[in-house]
């Protein structure tokens, strides 16, 4: 189960997006198992992956890099790794992971 201030984070964050979806440029998508991989995290670092795809989804800014062999692009912040599809206006965040389970 969730911790109640991860939920209360993600409620804000997600009241946040709604704000500036004017400016955004992107919209951010989560499949379930990059949502029951961020809700293992704790809550600076989950914070910290979320300010980080807001700024890559408003200002294409971040640490990218296209993965060999797939269509899935990844995007590192601190020791963690979101792999995620880049489809047009949109993102797909298939996994959030440590560095050290993120290319098994």
């Amino acid at each position: 189960m969730c911790s109640p201030i991860l939920v209360s984070l993600w409620r804000i964050y997600k009241t946040a997006r709604k704000a500036n979806k004017a400016d955004s440029v992107k919209k951010i998508h989560f499949t379930i198992q990059a949502r029951a991989d961020v809700r293992r995290l704790d809550i600076p670092t989950a914070m910290r992956i979320f300010a980080a795809l807001q700024r890559f989804a408003d200002t294409g800014e971040g640490d990218i890099k296209k993965l060999k062999g797939d269509e899935d692009c990844r995007l590192r912040v601190g020791d963690y790794r979101i792999r995620f599809i880049q489809d047009g206006e949109s993102l797909t965040i298939r996994r959030v992971l440590h560095r050290s389970e993120a290319y098994r």
